[in-house]
């Protein structure tokens, strides 16, 4: 079974702070809250599934440590 939290945070690839996608959209990886392809802004459709460091906005997925905040707000 692939480790995913060592996949994505361990990879010899770094993670940059921000891309461009192709509509224009700046991705921030790993920080869904400011990211603009995330689906909470009406200028962009969500971009997850075409960016190539999306898990890294889901560590429930990667980290098997992981515990969601009491309180998500």
């Amino acid at each position: 079974m692939i480790d995913l939290y060592d996949y994505v945070f361990n990879s010899e690839e770094d993670i940059p702070e921000k891309v461009v996608d192709e509509t224009g959209a700046v991705l921030t990886p790993c920080h869904p809250g400011t990211c603009e392809g995330n689906g909470k802004h009406p200028d962009y459709e969500i971009c997850c599934d075409e960016c190539n460091w999306f898990l890294g906005c889901f560590p429930e997925f990667c980290d098997p440590n992981y515990c969601p905040p009491e309180n998500p707000n």
